[in-house]
């Protein structure tokens, strides 16, 4: 998403915010490092498509941050006009299977109050995102996609009996601890800015001239 970003909205890191980001595609990559087979954990063509997916996605959010900045509505009409799309594309997916298919399952069945909660948590993720690119950025939601992914890692150990062992929780915390050096490094580049600014404006105010052009014997 940061190449994305320098590249559709020219948006520039510092080094350092560009190290914390590698850092934590680094733990990410570890949590996901199987010890005893010296492999990952995924196949090959698995990953492939998990990188694959990840370029879309980060595509997609870095095109939908760029509307919804740069569209002058409210931000519950451009929820509206964003998925939309979505809807269409589903619904016309669904007839076209259920055409193919007429034993399919109909549009309302098996909406259990589960599920009925799975779509209510998607739709209330959906809100908060589209909140997240109008005032923030993709980035920002990218960091929280990360902090889920390292959350899940745990919650899978904890409740699923997924293997987890020092290597993952390695990698987790350098998640977040990349989550935690991006935020405190962007403000505190937000405050030498300000102080950077302000120290030019006294400056400007202590000797006005200074920036004034001067005049030649033309001029008089």
């Amino acid at each position: 998403s940061a190449i994305l970003l320098y590249f559709v909205r020219g948006l520039v890191l510092s080094q350092e915010l560009y190290v914390v980001l590698l850092m934590q595609l680094g733990g990410l990559i570890i949590t996901q490092y199987n010890v005893c087979s010296a492999s990952m954990e995924l196949a090959v063509t698995t990953c492939i498509s998990l990188f694959t997916m990840v370029f879309i996605s980060a595509f997609a959010n870095v095109w939908n941050e760029s509307v919804v900045k740069s569209t002058p509505a409210p931000l519950a009409l451009l929820n509206l006009h964003l998925y939309s799309y979505g809807a269409i594309i589903n619904f016309a997916w669904f007839t076209y299977t259920s055409m193919k298919n007429p034993a399919a399952p109909g549009f309302f069945e098996n909406y259990t109050p589960a599920a009925a909660g799975i779509i209510l948590a998607n739709a209330l993720t959906g809100i908060a995102i589209n909140a997240v690119y109008k005032y923030a950025d993709a980035l920002v939601r990218c960091m929280s996609s990360n902090l889920t992914t390292i959350a899940m890692v745990a919650i899978s150990g904890w409740m699923f009996g997924a293997t987890t062992n020092l290597v993952k929780y390695a990698g987790s915390l350098l998640v977040v601890l990349g989550t935690y050096l991006y935020f405190s490094i962007g403000e505190l580049e937000k405050e030498v800015t300000v102080i950077l600014e302000k120290e030019a404006g006294k400056l400007q105010e202590a000797n006005p001239t200074a920036d004034a052009p001067a005049k030649t014997d033309g001029g008089k």
